[in-house]
């Protein structure tokens, strides 16, 4: 086998499909073939239940079943929850095979904005998961780097001051290049200066134009500090989007808004979670999986948290907002305290929510050099031994492996 087709495919993709349902050995395969390949390919599924996927819902290939729609399970006679299993693997193959996309760790995150808008503050205190107010401007670009799931995100830090402005535009390819995401910071608190950030916006879209490159946009509403009125704050935000929302319109752009605060770093990490998460797609598939065993295993809902506590992936569809956050900032502390303060470090934690009546499992897990934290949520009390904790946390480490072999 050549090392090119070891890199194509690799092995904890290979892990879902039959090689005896192929036409030959799955190494001479090209990445983008995979797709497809019949469904009897996956693990599991075999000639009897293809040949009922082909004859009840026109499912063939790989590609097929990871879009099949699971309201028609009880239309095809088979089980939903062995679907959702199938689907699953599918869905991992798939989009595996159709990303044309550079590894995460490849591309960059430009964090652009004004001169004082909080830029460094925002990235030091995602850094150091405390407060860190930055008090000198970034002189040029700053290249600092993020570590989330095991993979440095470089973060480039471009300085706000107008000089600086033309060093970027001027020489795109050497800035703005290979940008997956573009994070546009505004400060909440000076919003006669959101005309200037308009026109600084446009030039950079000009600019990614140019390059052929789209990334996605988050604007940051920044410094919406937790002592200050939010009524002025919200309608200085609706001055800042009036002068912002015309530019993004007018180059065809979606965008997300977060409303921020170095001040309150739980909501900062918890915002920033889904805006990492959200860069790669494979992080719902990893939600998909969390959803899938939680409720096999008759689990209310569960977290999958990173060592710095990025949320990685979490399915919490069965909790409130209010519950969700609080579980959230419940976790961080569990796991902060047993991180960085903790003496003796514990594979597993079950602590007893202050909301009363729910149970938390906390149970570290570690692949090579990543540092994960498998967080499930319960409304009944399940002890660290107990066999449904166990194979719950059995049954979805496979998916979370098949997670890091697709994203590096």
């Amino acid at each position: 086998m050549s090392s090119n087709a070891k890199k194509a495919i690799p092995d904890r993709i290979r892990s879902l499909i039959m090689d005896s349902h192929l036409e030959k050995p799955i190494y001479e395969y090209k990445r983008e073939e995979i797709s497809g390949f019949t469904s009897k390919a996956i693990i599991g599924i075999g000639k009897y239940y293809a040949a009922k996927l082909k004859r009840k819902a026109k499912i063939e290939t790989i590609a097929d079943l990871a879009n099949l729609d699971l309201k028609i399970a009880d239309e095809i006679g088979i089980s939903r929850k062995l679907l959702e299993k199938w689907t699953l693997s599918a869905s991992i193959i798939h989009r595996f095979a159709s990303s044309t996309e550079v590894p995460l760790s490849s591309h960059r995150v430009c964090i652009a904005g004004l001169g004082a808008a909080g830029k460094s503050s925002l990235i030091k205190t995602l850094q150091t998961q405390k407060t860190t107010p930055v008090t000198f401007p970034t002189l040029g670009a700053s290249i600092e780097h993020l570590d989330f799931l095991g993979l440095k995100i470089a973060l480039w830090d471009l300085g706000g001051q107008p000089s600086f402005h033309k060093l970027y535009l001027d020489d795109p390819k050497q800035f703005l290049s290979r940008t997956m995401l573009l994070i546009f910071v505004l400060d909440t608190q000076r919003e006669e200066r959101s005309g200037e950030a308009a026109q600084y916006l446009n030039n950079l879209l000009i600019k990614f134009k140019y390059l052929k490159e789209k990334p996605k946009i988050y604007l940051v509403l920044h410094k919406y500090d937790p002592i200050l009125d939010k009524t002025d704050l919200d309608n200085s935000i609706d001055v800042i989007l009036n002068n912002i929302r015309p530019v993004l319109t007018k180059y065809r752009y979606n965008f997300r808004m977060l409303k921020t605060s170095i001040f309150d770093v739980e909501e900062l990490v918890k915002l920033f979670s889904r805006v990492f998460a959200d860069v790669s797609p494979l992080s719902e598939i990893l939600s998909d999986s969390l959803a899938f065993y939680s409720e096999t295993h008759g689990f209310t809902a569960s977290f999958l948290l990173t060592e710095n506590c990025f949320i990685a992936a979490e399915w919490t569809t069965q909790l409130t907002t209010e519950q969700r956050d609080k579980l959230f900032l419940e976790i961080m502390e569990g796991i902060r305290q047993e991180v960085y303060e903790s003496e003796k470090k514990h594979d597993k934690l079950v602590i007893m929510s202050q909301m009363g009546g729910i149970f938390i499992t906390i149970d570290r897990m570690e692949f090579d050099s990543i540092k994960l934290f498998l967080c499930s949520i319960s409304t009944e009390f399940k002890s660290n031994t107990e066999p449904e904790t166990e194979k719950f946390i059995g049954e979805i480490r496979p998916w979370i492996i098949n997670f890091f072999s697709i994203i590096t």
